[in-house]
This record gives structure tokens, C-alpha cells and sequence, in this order.
């Protein structure tokens, strides 16, 4: 059985350029998620609570469009750790804390960077992520591989 549960999260990221086109990227923080399935008539309400953290380690090549305006894109490499939460089901077997799911991967991302002024820009990006995923609990160990994509927007601070 494979139930997905998507994430929201707030992610930190420090960048600091080692060229005029080069930037080194560390980045991470946590992510939530839920999702509630009450039925019409009868039935069990079911209920999946998720959570995560993760932290990236990359370098992004800028290609600037002008003073204000960059594309950039670049390779990373991802740590992610996650676990999942089901009540409601009645069944002993699915109703429980999941063991923790370890993600060790590659990523590669797309994204554009735009200045608003001096010290503030938006931007954004879209990603892959291929990796190799492990957990363990007392029934043994399961490992998989996955690929997945991953992106973000938000406010650039420049200090």
C-alpha cells in the first residue's frame, strides 16, 4: 500500500557567491502535513499527520539578465527525515506512528531571482530529487529508491 500526504514548510537558505557566477547554497527547516478523511453516513473518520526536516547542500551558477534579473540552476546534494501518523482506520496495522524514513539524494533545481531593491528580491525554483530512502523498526528494515519533485518561492535578504 502507498499513501502520499503532501508537505508545507518554512526553509531557511544562506547563498554566498565564490565567483561572479558561482553562489554556494546551504539550505533546510521543517515541514507539516495532514489530511482528514471524514466520511458521508457511516464509516471511521481517518486521519494521516506527516512531518519532516531537511537540509540541502549545493551550488547554483547565476546567469544575470541585468543588475536586477537572474536565472540561476545547479546541483545539490539533500538529507531529508520524515514520519507519519495514521488514527482511525481500526486496523492495529496501519494505526500507529510510522517508523522514520531517512532520504539521502541528489537534486537539481531551476529558478529565477528577481531584485525589488537594494536588499530584497523574490524568487523562486523548481526541482528533482533522486534518492536512496531507508527505515527500520522492530518488523526489519525497508530500503527504495524515489524521485520526486520539490520547489519553493519566497524573499531573498540581502545583508
Amino acid at each position: 500500500m502507498h499513501y502520499h500526504v503532501d508537505e508545507i514548510g518554512l526553509h531557511l537558505g544562506y547563498s554566498h557567491f565564490v565567483s561572479n557566477t558561482w553562489a554556494f547554497e546551504l539550505s533546510g527547516g521543517p515541514d507539516f502535513g495532514g489530511d482528514t478523511f471524514d466520511p458521508k453516513g457511516s464509516g471511521p473518520k481517518v486521519k494521516s499527520t506527516v512531518g519532516s526536516w531537511n537540509a540541502r547542500l549545493g551550488f547554483d551558477r547565476y546567469a544575470f539578465i541585468d543588475d536586477r534579473v537572474a536565472l540561476y540552476a545547479g546541483p545539490g546534494v539533500l538529507y531529508w527525515r520524515g514520519h507519519a501518523k495514521v488514527e482511525g482506520t481500526g486496523d492495529p496495522d496501519l494505526d500507529k506512528d510510522w517508523p522514520d524514513v531517512k532520504q539521502v539524494g541528489l537534486n537539481g533545481r531551476v529558478g529565477m531571482y528577481a531584485r525589488l531593491n537594494t536588499h530584497h528580491a523574490l524568487f523562486g525554483h523548481i526541482g528533482q530529487v533522486l534518492a536512496y530512502n531507508s527505515s527500520e523498526d522492530n518488523a526489519g528494515k525497508r530500503s527504495f529508491w524515489t524521485n520526486h519533485h520539490e520547489g519553493s518561492v519566497g524573499l531573498a535578504v540581502d545583508w
